[in-house]
Order: C-alpha cells, then structure tokens, then sequence
C-alpha cells in the first residue's frame, strides 16, 4: 500500500532503476515521476508505470504547480554519481525555482558538497536529507538495502517524515546518524565503505597466500561458507575466490576508487595502513584496465603483484 505521494527520482543508473523498480512493484507511492538526462534509461520505469519527465525543468514545475493529485507527503530523490553530479542538479532545481519541497539524495557525496546542497535547498525553502545506501542493485530491486540518514535541524520534520513515508519501504532497516548536522550520514557512509573495500585487499592476500602453498584459491569457499555465510563479505570473498569480477555486478571499481579517495581525505593525518594499500591496490587495477569491473577486482591487482615478486600462483 502507498504511503508516500509523488516521489520524483531523479539518476536512474543501476542502483537507481532498481530503487525506483522497487518503488513501483511495491506500491510505495501514488504516484513517480522520473528524469534521467539520458532519457533512454527512462523506459523501463515508463513501462512498470511512471511518469517520464521530459526535462529536468518538467520534473521541476511538476512539483512547483502540484499538478499532481496525492494525498501522501511528496518528495524528490536522487541517486547520481558522486559530489559534482549531485551538486549540479540541486543547483539547477533551485534556479528552476523549487520551493517547499523534501530532497532526498541517496549518492555516496563527502561531507562539504552535502552541506552546501543543504544549504541550496534550504535557502530556497525546502528540505534536504542525506540518505545513502549500502547494498548493491539486487539488494535495491527486493527492498533490502541499508539507509543511512541524516539533516540539520531545519530538515529534522522532513527526515522523520522521510523514515516513515519511503524509507522504510526502499530499505530493511534505517538508521537516523543525526538529525542536526546533515554530514553525519555521508561520512559515515563512506567511512564504513571503507571496511567493506578492505575486506577485499584481505580476502585477495589471503586467497595469494593459499595459492602460494599449492591449494586451490577456491578453497576460500569452505572458510566463506563455514564462517560468514549470509553476510555481505560473503559475498565479496566468494567473488574472490571465483575470480568472478564480472561488469554486471552494479558495484564498479572505479565507483569504489573514487570513494576512496574521498575516503583518505577524511582521514587526514591519521595512520591507516590498510587504507592506504587498499587505494594503492584498488587504483592500479584500476589504471591497468579494471575500471569497469566488479571492485572486487582488487584482487587481480594483488595476484599481479604477488606473482611478480617471484610467488607462486
């Protein structure tokens, strides 16, 4: 059953079709509207039954005039990729003259861009909340992603609202960080990414290690089942032992190198070794290639370098 209103969705990549795909099989509103500026990608939604904007403008003076006919709160959300992506279109919402409305961003951005798109949006009279995800697209198609949120206190009604109305129904569980500094959730996000992609850098000096005593790296398998099955490292070190770094994945290195740029960023001074092999790792697989490949491709990357110090694999 719909609790939100209008919901307009704007990015509609692989982590945002599949959210918006939720949206609609599910029923989570009365009514979506979606933009992409690659108006292709529009279609699938426009054939599980939402509305295409034609423009950024038209999904804009939708919500200026409420030409719509809902009874539930309405709000936009967005799924770009990274700080400059998402800071562009809040901007081109605010010259286009939104007012009066809730902005819900999903994206992975670092703290200072999701302060000034707080700032742009409520100067202009509306609210903003930063709500990112952890999970991949399979995850959002069945509802089970993880949301982090968080708003300054002007954005505190519409964060509430937010948890109530949709979020609980794009994810398995939400978790509030803070509901006075709009930053909290972004840094957390990327800050616990940051263990995810390290599982990685272990998971593939692990599987080097295995192989440099004659067994199998597919062996990890036993440990994976044994140990953390249901996990999301599960996941992960499966692929690794597999060696499946296939594109399809929806969780591309280049996204994870970026990520960890930002990562290292926040850290400042402080010592992080694994942090530091893991950029290191992650961005030459990325130079040599990999971008486009499952993040889990790291491993290739250690494997590489393994071999040339004179290791077996």
């Amino acid at each position: 059953m719909a609790t939100a209103g209008c919901i307009g969705f704007i990015g509609l990549g692989s982590m945002g079709i599949a959210m918006v795909k939720h949206l609609l099989v599910e029923n989570l509103a009365e009514e979506v509207i979606v933009w992409n500026r690659s108006l292709d990608k529009c279609e699938e939604a426009r054939n599980l039954g939402a509305s295409v904007a034609s423009s950024l403008h038209d999904l804009v003076a939708a919500f200026a005039s409420k030409r719509f006919n809902v009874a539930g709160p309405s709000s936009v959300h967005l799924m770009l990729t990274g700080d400059e992506a998402t800071t562009s279109v809040v901007k081109e919402m605010m010259n286009l003259g939104l007012t009066d409305t809730s902005i819900i961003s999903h994206a992975s951005t670092s703290p200072e861009p999701t302060r000034e798109c707080a700032e742009l949006c409520e100067n202009a009279g509306n609210a903003f909340v930063c709500a990112p995800v952890t999970g991949r697209p399979q995850a959002a198609l069945s509802g089970q992603l993880i949301i982090w949120a968080s708003s300054n206190s002007r954005s505190a009604s519409a964060l509430r609202e937010a948890e109530v109305n949709v979020l609980k129904g794009l994810g398995r569980s939400v978790h509030i960080i803070s509901d006075s500094d709009v930053t909290k959730a972004s840094a957390y996000k990327l800050i616990t990414n940051f263990m995810l992609y390290a599982s990685g850098e272990m998971f593939a000096e692990t599987a080097v290690m295995l192989e440099s005593k004659g067994i199998e790296r597919s062996s990890l398998q036993f440990f994976m089942d044994e140990l953390v099955q249901g996990s999301i490292f599960h996941q992960y070190g499966t692929r690794i032992a597999k060696e499946d770094y296939s594109e399809d994945s929806g969780a591309p290195l280049r996204i994870a190198v970026k990520d960890l740029h930002l990562i290292k960023q926040m850290a400042g001074g402080a010592f992080t070794p694994s942090l530091d092999a893991t950029v290191r790792n992650m961005s030459e697989a990325q130079n040599r290639g990999g971008g486009n490949l499952d993040w889990c491709a790291i491993a290739k990357e250690v494997k590489r370098q393994s071999s040339e110090e004179g290791n077996p694999s």
